[in-house]
């Protein structure tokens, strides 16, 4: 801001305004405007919408998250959904198809769910309900991979739907399992999903494995980040 020293004059030129405030005349330039890219215009807006989308779907699964609060986590979730969307843009998003950016997403980028327990899981749907998730019979020794001392697993199993823009419709379900950890076979068993997909929603299952380990009378949980796989196994859109 300029002042005006011997002359009183209020108006414009060019690109300069002349005004008076508090019985003193000023000069100001006119502020720069920068028009702004349709492109950079859409990234912006991504960025907004997978940023709170990755928020509510992190609030859903947080039954699954081995750290609830890893900022480094909830970035490389939240760009998973940001890269796809600026390849997609969300209204024309493909309806009632898979969604690559959050399949197989790890939230422990350490391990995976399928690297330590090598079974072929199928979730199933119909509509805009999610049905069943499959899992095969198994021998825990011969399909889970655990560290030494393990008496037990532990399976959290998540499925959680919400809506990409708006805070409606948000709903999850979550079932647990223990597996002991022996050569005895286990059952082929189908588990429930009972969530509801609202029409432009997405919907993701996710599933955690704990490891309770320890010698004579004594069992912990496995804190070691290489046996703590977090996963999601299914990721689709309504």
């Amino acid at each position: 801001m300029a002042k005006q020293l011997n002359q009183h004059f209020i108006g414009r030129i060019g690109n300069l305004i002349y005004y008076e405030l508090n019985g003193g005349y000023y000069i100001r330039s006119v502020p720069v405007k920068v028009k702004q890219h349709p492109a950079s215009k859409v990234a912006s807006s991504n960025l907004s919408i997978a940023s709170a989308t990755g928020k509510r779907l992190r609030l859903l699964l947080e039954p699954v998250l081995p750290v609830k609060k890893s900022k480094t986590m909830q970035n490389r979730f939240s760009g998973s959904i940001m890269r796809w969307l600026n390849q997609q843009q969300p209204q024309r998003l493909p309806a009632g198809g898979e969604l690559p950016c959050l399949q197989h997403f790890l939230f422990n980028e350490a391990t995976s769910v399928k690297e330590r327990w090598k079974i072929d899981m199928q979730v199933t749907r119909k509509g805009n309900q999610l049905q069943h998730l499959h899992l095969p019979a198994f021998v825990p020794k011969g399909c889970i991979t655990a560290p030494a001392h393990t008496k037990r697993v532990e399976c959290t199993i998540t499925a959680a739907a919400c809506m990409l823009q708006t805070d409606d419709a948000m709903t999850s379900f979550t079932f647990k399992m223990e597996i002991p950890y022996n050569a005895a076979p286990i059952p082929a068993q189908t588990i429930n999903l009972p969530v509801a997909i609202p029409a432009g929603g997405w919907a993701v299952v996710a599933i955690a494995l704990t490891y309770i380990t320890g010698k004579k009378g004594s069992a912990t949980a496995c804190t070691n980040a290489a046996f703590m796989p977090s996963e999601i196994i299914a990721a689709m859109q309504l």
